[in-house]
């Protein structure tokens, strides 16, 4: 059993047993995982972008004083008031 890597041209060849292959995957494994750990925790807009997108803009809406928020609140609100009006009117038809 024997590991063949091939770098800038130079082939290598190494005969290691199983245990010693093991010991280099977890190296590589363990590697890559705490590299990716510490590109989530400097750059978290590279792991998870359109959460980080949605942040942003949310923040920008709190920071100009939610005035699509407020505006929406009270267009519901309108529309509230007009389906009052109307079933009103039903109930007073009805009787």
């Amino acid at each position: 059993m024997g590991l063949k890597l091939s770098f800038l041209g130079i082939r290598i060849e190494y005969k290691m047993n199983k245990l010693r292959m093991i010991l280099i995957c977890t190296l590589f494994f363990t590697s890559g995982f705490a590299a990716a750990v510490l590109v989530a925790q400097q750059r978290p807009e590279i792991v998870v972008p359109d959460v980080m997108v949605a942040f942003d803009q949310a923040l920008k809406e709190v920071e100009r004083g939610c005035p699509m928020l407020l505006e929406y609140a009270q267009m519901l609100e309108q529309e509230n008031a007009k389906l009052n009006r109307t079933m009103n009117t039903l109930i007073l038809k009805k009787d």
